[in-house]
């Protein structure tokens, strides 16, 4: 209880708030509602495999570690101990309040983060399959079989209906529906990613196509952080956006974990290079400037031109969409 008559020391506040908070003091509080809503955000955090980037401007984060830190002092001190601090006693408190911030904001708003699409790519690219006779087809689907680890013989039928109707090609993909919280360990060791089950798609991220099918098997590939996609993050069509598939049906939560003499999987540079490549061109579009080499619709101030060839022209850089 605040004695009313004695002007407590720096020293004396600072030994009755240890007293009064022992393990410490949240200062920001999440509500169960609250969560993070960038698709960027959740993906560079679930890539770098951290619940904290260093250069994340949390503005409101300090914001409401003022303001508790307002709140407590002026329930643990008096009116008379309030005007005695000097500026240097009030940073000191801040420190100690600083210092002893058990809240973990970050964490929690991904913590509350709902479902998302994921995929995470196996560095396999598959090419159009206009004009391919049986012999390379039968070629392509051994080649899917042995970079996702399966028999190609036992699930010939829907590999060959997932090349048949991706037709244009696509880079081959597992796509599973996950919290995003679930996909980081800061602390784990880690180089293979285990599925319960397959939904393989080939997806063509550029022209806005591709097919999935899914295979009841359990299987274990070469992981590396830097191939696992949030679908909104990855640039260029989602395949969310284009498919509309009822994503409850992807539920799947892979197991992220370390297996000895697991070959190193490689990185998709290709992906990560249009990723920052679209995400300057977003930028960009919201300066109203759009790139002729964005092959997105949306991107782009289109009017209908009924001459031939039919379509729709970009007002602004001039890129043709043909009906």
């Amino acid at each position: 209880m605040k004695d009313e008559t004695k002007i407590r020391t720096l020293e004396e506040i600072i030994k009755d708030l240890e007293l009064e908070y022992p393990k410490g003091v949240d200062l920001v509080y999440i509500d169960y509602r609250d969560e993070i809503e960038d698709s960027a955000t959740i993906n560079k955090l679930i890539q770098n495999n951290t619940y904290y980037e260093e250069d994340q401007a949390w503005v409101w984060q300090a914001d409401a570690q003022y303001e508790s830190i307002d709140f407590i002092l002026k329930e643990q001190l008096t009116n008379d101990e309030l005007e005695h601090l000097s500026e240097n006693d009030r940073d000191a408190i801040n420190v100690w309040f600083y210092d002893h911030d058990t809240s973990k904001p970050e964490e929690q708003l991904l913590k509350n983060t709902r479902n998302k699409l994921f995929f995470y790519d196996t560095g396999l690219y598959i090419d159009s399959q206009e004009g391919n006779t049986a012999k390379e087809t039968q070629k392509t689907i051994k080649q899917i079989a042995k970079t996702l680890k399966i028999d190609a013989k036992t699930h010939e039928k829907d590999l060959y209906s997932l090349i048949n109707e991706a037709y244009y090609g696509g880079q081959l993909t597992v796509l599973f529906y996950d919290k995003p919280f679930d996909l980081i360990d800061p602390d784990a060791k880690e180089n293979t990613i285990t599925f319960p089950k397959l939904n393989v798609c080939i997806m063509d991220r550029s022209q806005g196509s591709g097919f999935d099918v899914t295979i009841t098997e359990k299987v274990s590939l070469p992981f590396n952080r830097k191939n696992l996609w949030l679908d909104d993050a990855a640039g260029g069509y989602s395949y969310n956006s284009v498919c509309g598939p009822y994503l409850p049906a992807y539920e799947c939560s892979p197991s992220i974990h370390y297996v000895k003499k697991q070959p190193k999987a490689k990185i998709n540079q290709d992906l990560q290079d249009k990723a920052k490549l679209y995400a300057e061109w977003d930028k960009d579009l919201k300066k109203g400037i759009c790139h002729f080499a964005d092959p997105r619709y949306n991107s782009h101030d289109t009017e209908y031109r009924n001459d031939y060839p039919c379509g729709d022209k970009c007002k602004r850089c001039g890129r043709f969409f043909v009906d």
